[in-house]
């Protein structure tokens, strides 16, 4: 069973190596043949263990032992699990993609490929380790590639902007990880996430530093301002930090925060205030956005907010919808990116005013954007809607009427803003500037990474 818990992390670091080794000999789509098949190898690592984890078992490895019984432990239950899956999984769709997407690139490919496997393997390494330090490094492994990836086009300077935006507001946020996990040692005198030391030296000054690296993260409100920023980087890169290996980690913070003893009930205020002014910010902006990513972008704000909403309410209905709704969120909004690089790669802009009636051309990408579409809005027989009916079901349930109200408006924005993206892009006429050009349906492998992730939104 160690070799399991080891397995995903190896793969992918792994396929990173030989990405670096065999760059030159690889062709490009060589290359992303190589990722994608690391990822699936990762993939099956996580999913041999979910039996075990179904159990109720904590699967542990630890690889070394230092001095004062520092080691690199890895334990993996049901938490590190879903989180495993979504970087695995969604990550591995994306790479798929990226085979036929990335073809055209004359150069960085390598670099690309490297950093990609990194960062699905740096979310791997956070949700697995039992260390606080390990996890703290693999938090900044993530911080790393996505200020690299957020920046692979260097020589255009707003890629370059939005990378440091990145860098600086996650890395300095970040610091609050830290300095919990140097006080949670001082008290306790270990760095285990599962000694029960560690869990009764949890104290409120612990919980609101790790909460504010998880709010930069997981672009809550304030500290959300980056994500719009990071929109120029390759659409496979947008995709993945906003569904699965970036502004999940976050997520995984505040939800494992709850394994700790100590909580205390005005705690939950605290992240509910936080998680309702986040969904609204997110979606009034992305209700005025023209531009399809950005506009994207903003709607990840607002859903991670009904996410961190569920996590605030803080029984076991709440959590359990909270989680439920960001593995939802990462199948239909990694969809969305995906489709919305395939309308920038064929037609060239992401302005929904130069867009229209790409639906006759693209009918396939068009069917899984309406799947997707109704997934994040909430429609029946969609994941979405059942992500909705239990966050809703455990509001209720907490009696947080206020609450329920801020949601339900915040659905009402998410449709309007849905619509518009779908009928600005796919409906209506072709604009004459798209009339002579030979604008072509997504390829079978982006469709295929596409058609997975809707795929698992319907099922």
């Amino acid at each position: 069973m160690q070799i399991l818990v080891i397995l995903p992390l190896a793969a992918l670091l792994a396929g990173a190596l030989a990405q670096l080794l065999l760059g030159k000999t690889l062709s490009r789509a060589g290359k992303g043949w190589l990722a994608f098949l690391t990822c699936l190898v990762a993939l099956g690592g996580v999913l041999a263990l979910l039996p075990a984890v179904q159990g109720g078992q904590v699967v542990k490895a630890s690889l070394f032992d230092w001095d004062q019984g520092i080691s690199l432990a890895f334990a993996v239950d049901g938490l590190s699990l879903v989180f495993g899956l979504m970087a695995t999984g969604i990550g591995g769709a994306i790479l798929l993609y990226c085979t036929s997407y990335m073809a055209h690139e004359e150069e960085g490919t390598t670099r690309f490929y490297t950093l990609m496997s990194i960062f699905i393997g740096g979310l791997i390494g956070l949700v697995y380790s039992d260390n606080l330090l390990v996890a703290y490094f693999f938090w900044e492994v993530i911080g790393l590639c996505s200020y690299f990836l957020v920046g692979f086009w260097y020589k255009r300077s707003e890629a370059t902007n939005g990378a440091r935006k990145v860098l600086l507001i996650t890395h300095a946020a970040g610091y609050g990880f830290l300095l919990g996990i140097l006080i949670l040692y001082a008290s306790s005198g270990s760095l285990l996430w599962t000694d029960p030391a560690v869990k009764t030296a949890f104290t409120g000054v612990v919980f609101f530093l790790m909460l504010v690296s998880a709010m930069a993260k997981s672009v809550v409100f304030p500290l959300h301002t980056w994500i719009p920023e990071a929109m120029n980087a390759p659409t496979p890169v947008s995709a993945l930090l906003h569904s699965a290996c970036y502004v999940k980690a976050g997520v995984y913070l505040v939800a494992r925060l709850y394994s700790l003893s100590g909580w205390q009930p005005e705690w939950n205020t605290v992240v509910l205030v936080l998680g309702c002014l986040t969904m609204v910010v997110g979606a009034l902006f992305a209700l005025v956005q023209t531009d399809l990513k950005r506009l994207l972008a903003f709607s990840t704000i607002s859903q991670l907010g009904y996410i961190i909403t569920g996590l605030g309410l803080g029984t076991a209905a709440g959590i359990a919808a909270g989680l439920f709704y960001c593995l939802s969120h990462g199948l239909f909004k990694g969809t969305l990116f995906l489709c919305s690089g395939v309308v920038q790669h064929e037609t060239g802009t992401r302005d929904m005013r130069e867009l229209g009636g790409l639906a006759r051309r693209m009918p396939a990408t068009h069917l899984v954007w309406l799947i997707v579409a109704g997934a994040i809005i909430g429609v029946p027989l969609t994941n979405g809607f059942v992500a909705k009916w239990l966050i809703y079901t455990a509001m209720l349930e907490s009696g947080r009427a206020v609450v329920v109200l801020i949601a339900w408006l915040v659905s009402i924005f998410t449709a309007f803003y849905i619509l518009k993206a779908t009928v600005s892009v796919f409906h209506g006429e072709l604009p004459e500037s798209l009339r002579d050009k030979p604008i072509h349906d997504a390829s079978p492998a982006m469709l295929g990474g596409m058609g997975f992730l809707s795929g698992l939104a319907l099922l």
